[in-house]
């Protein structure tokens, strides 16, 4: 599994599609294995047989059922779906946070005393903006994200060396890099007084999936530092109803339940 990327090729499946795919593919081979058994001569209808058309079945039950007992209990076939939903995100968040830890910790150790280098700021801005121009920019994919992960890793070392930039403009403005410059600040340094802003840039302003997930790790840093209590009720609405906009599996998603979670709000 891999970190959500920003733009899909036109024609990708959305997760109930692929959810399908998945269905038909598990019958079709358990189907397949059914009647590979039975065309051996010394095959016969017998348990395995049995056993491979309830393995066929199975995957298109949580259509019509929530739950069927087994003699193993209860298997909650939309529960599972939520899990790997979960595990999914999860796995997409964990890595692309190592990454950028990665790339932080480079920077770091590379300093001589840390808020005597250079600022570095305004040319991982420029940097991230380059990457992402649509027509002389880098192709949207795995490669892009990882290098985009490394620039925002700098921009958290750079901002935990003491730089910074306009907050109030950069979370309302169109620059990209700028924005997610703000967010990296914000996750190094977090600030109450920011928290509205923030959440209205992650919510209405940031439609780009890797600058928003950004956007959602540093709110999920606000409140694990300020606490809940520096998130307005209306504002705590706005997250939850963020989830109807975001893929289910994703990355973006695994955050901003972990957000709601200490909001109270799942």
């Amino acid at each position: 599994m891999k970190p959500e990327d920003d733009a899909s090729p036109r024609g990708l499946p959305n997760d109930h599609s692929r959810a399908s795919l998945v269905k038909l593919g598990i019958t079709v081979g358990a189907i397949a294995l059914a009647v590979v058994h039975v065309a051996v001569p010394s095959a016969r209808v017998d348990t395995i047989v049995l056993v491979l058309g309830g393995i066929a079945v199975i995957p298109w039950l949580s259509t019509v059922f929530e739950s069927i007992d087994t003699p193993f209990g209860g298997v909650k076939y939309r529960q599972l779906a939520n899990r790997l939903d979960e595990v999914e995100g999860q796995s997409a968040s964990v890595r692309q946070v190592q990454q950028a830890y990665e790339a932080r910790e480079r920077v770091q150790a590379a300093d001589p005393v840390e808020g005597q280098a250079e600022q570095r700021l305004p040319a991982l801005i420029a940097n991230y903006n380059a990457v992402r121009h649509p027509q002389t920019g880098m192709p949207s994919g795995p490669v892009r994200t990882q290098v985009m992960t490394r620039i925002v890793g700098e921009m958290i070392a750079a901002a935990e060396a003491g730089e910074s930039v306009q907050i109030d403009s950069a979370l309302k403005g169109t620059d990209q890099g700028l924005r997610l410059a703000a967010y990296a600040v914000l996750y190094a340094r977090p600030e109450p007084s920011y928290a509205i802003p923030l959440i209205d840039s992650v919510v209405d302003i940031e439609k780009k999936p890797f600058g928003q997930f950004w956007g959602l790790r540093a709110i999920s840093r606000l409140v694990e530092v300020a606490g809940r209590r520096q998130i307005d009720l209306n504002s705590a609405r706005r997250l939850r109803d963020l989830q109807e906009d975001l893929p289910r599996s994703s990355d973006r998603m695994f955050e901003l339940r972990r957000i709601l979670e200490g909001l109270d709000l799942r």
